[in-house]
């Protein structure tokens, strides 16, 4: 499936969405194929204006996806102008240490299969020289675990190389953050996440409760933020539903079930970020949740309400979007 856009008047709101597997966003696997994405030991050659390195050797830059409205990567045109902004960011759970590369990722990307489960895309890290940077190069060399994941280390990277570790970075929780080119209704964002443990230590299928971070940006008001997120406890527990089987691990998030701790009906986000964390910090360990991240959809707030009707408008934009999210589940549902 790739993305689609609501045909639309010039007052009325467009809702769009997006599969993050190579062959929904283009064909942008190695070799311009339907291919995985990132899945060997050094980082494929990078896609200019669709899928890129970041800044250069110790900016502490991860890897940037362009996404347009029509749901394939790339900078946008005319008629699919640039939707959304993804990149690979890196939390080091310990701060006595430099910032550094290995505070940054690269983003993996699941080959399409014509189903949701298990597919989607993640983050994996680079390895480190003993400075911290990643290797030179468009093709530096990557490790480590191919989902969103959080990981706790009890030590800085300089002491890691005290220690003789240098088998690579510390481990650190991994962060997507998306930036859209033009500002979204809050309350419409949908994302779908795969490999997600929903219900951990209760009977979990991995014993371990998959946990995250979210920081929604919204437009002249405060960032919302909303620690170690779960679903079996609010807020989690009011914005997460199962698409399919529980057993299949694929959860959709819905930012309207966050209309009751914070966002408003009319919130305006600018961008937000999901950071994978650890469910249990006083027993940390180095690779505890993961989960990666298959869809998004929101809806773009009309392109020419003048200024004094826009509150209006976006009101209307909740019912607007409705049915398209609606349609967004069942074309996820048809997949599993």
């Amino acid at each position: 499936m790739v993305g689609f856009v609501a045909a639309a008047s010039p007052f009325q709101a467009s809702a769009v969405s997006v599969v993050f597997e190579a062959g929904a966003l283009g064909n942008i696997g190695p070799g311009n194929t339907n291919t995985t994405v990132n899945d060997g030991g050094t980082l494929d050659t990078p896609i200019a204006g669709k899928l890129e390195l970041g800044g250069p050797v110790g900016s502490g830059l991860g890897t940037v996806l362009y996404v347009q409205t029509n749901g394939l990567a790339g900078l946008g045109t005319v008629a699919a102008p640039l939707f959304v902004t993804l990149t690979a960011r890196s939390h080091l759970d310990n701060p006595n240490s430099n910032i550094s590369d290995f505070q940054a990722g690269n983003f993996y990307i699941t080959a399409s299969d014509g189903t949701v489960k298990d597919n989607g895309l993640g983050v994996r890290p680079f390895t480190v020289d003993n400075s911290g940077n990643r290797e030179a190069g468009n093709n530096p060399a990557i490790e480590g675990s191919k989902e969103v994941s959080g990981g706790t280390d009890p030590l800085s990277f300089a002491q890691r190389l005290a220690a003789g570790k240098v088998d690579g970075a510390p481990h650190v929780d991994e962060r997507v953050l998306f930036t859209f080119a033009k500002p979204v209704l809050g309350s419409s964002i949908n994302v779908v996440l795969t490999k997600f443990d929903a219900t951990g230590t209760n009977g979990g299928l991995n014993n371990s409760e998959d946990v995250f971070d979210l920081i929604i940006s919204r437009m002249s008001l405060p960032d919302l933020t909303f620690d170690n997120v779960r679903r079996s406890v609010p807020p989690g527990s009011a914005m997460m539903t199962y698409i399919g089987a529980e057993a299949d691990q694929v959860v959709n998030l819905n930012f309207a079930g966050l209309l009751a701790y914070g966002l408003g009906v009319t919130d305006v986000v600018t961008s937000f970020s999901i950071r994978a964390n650890d469910d249990n910090p006083s027993s940390p360990q180095g690779t505890a949740e993961h989960f990666l991240i298959d869809g998004l959809t929101a809806t773009l707030p009309p392109p020419s309400v003048p200024d004094g009707g826009s509150t209006i408008a976006l009101l209307g934009l909740a019912l607007v979007l409705l049915p398209a999210a609606k349609a967004f589940q069942n074309k996820f549902a048809v997949r599993c």
